[in-house]
């Protein structure tokens, strides 16, 4: 298992923060989702490097641009 920090740069507002943990959440790969649009990232527990590149393709649909910013082995 790995946590992934996703930095999300155009993330602007609330909404945004609710947008993006609701996809993330409904794709039902990830744990532990957070997403803090002050800070401007994603942090999320995925199991493997598929699902990484699933979340990033994910957020980018939603029309934000993520970079992976750290992944941590667990």
């Amino acid at each position: 298992m790995k946590i992934v920090n996703v930095s999300i740069t155009n993330m602007i507002c609330e909404h945004c923060e609710r947008k993006i943990k609701s996809a993330l959440e409904n794709l039902n790969r990830f744990r532990n989702i957070t997403v803090d649009y002050r800070n401007k990232i994603a942090v999320f527990y995925a199991d493997k490097n598929e699902d990484i590149q699933m979340a990033l393709d994910k957020i980018e649909e939603l029309g934000y641009i993520p970079t992976v910013s750290k992944i941590t082995d667990l």
